[in-house]
């Protein structure tokens, strides 16, 4: 889990699944894919963007969540980002 911060504010929590949670778990990749995605949808309905069944973005009215199941020749990675709303003129004056 990583914490990103920007001028002292929480800007993104992010969540990365590596072959390590495949080690733990005895799932593939795929299916911690599939079961995170439905983890969320049940949780916060369709997502508002869809990209190629590889990326899935819910735009909430607090925050927003993307999914994204990253594969390449070595590593297979699900990654989910819970980001808060951008702040407006307001908040940072």
């Amino acid at each position: 889990m990583e914490y990103i911060f920007a001028k002292n504010k929480l800007v993104e929590i992010k969540y990365i699944f590596t072959p390590v949670v495949k080690e733990r778990t005895k799932e593939n990749q795929t299916a911690v894919w599939v079961k995170t995605y439905k983890n969320i949808q049940q949780k916060y309905g369709d997502p508002t963007i869809r990209d190629n069944e590889k990326l899935y973005i819910w735009s909430l009215n607090d925050f927003s969540i993307k999914a994204s199941h990253e594969t390449s020749r070595y590593l297979e990675t699900v990654t989910v980002s819970y980001t808060p709303p951008s702040p407006t003129q307001k908040d940072v004056l």
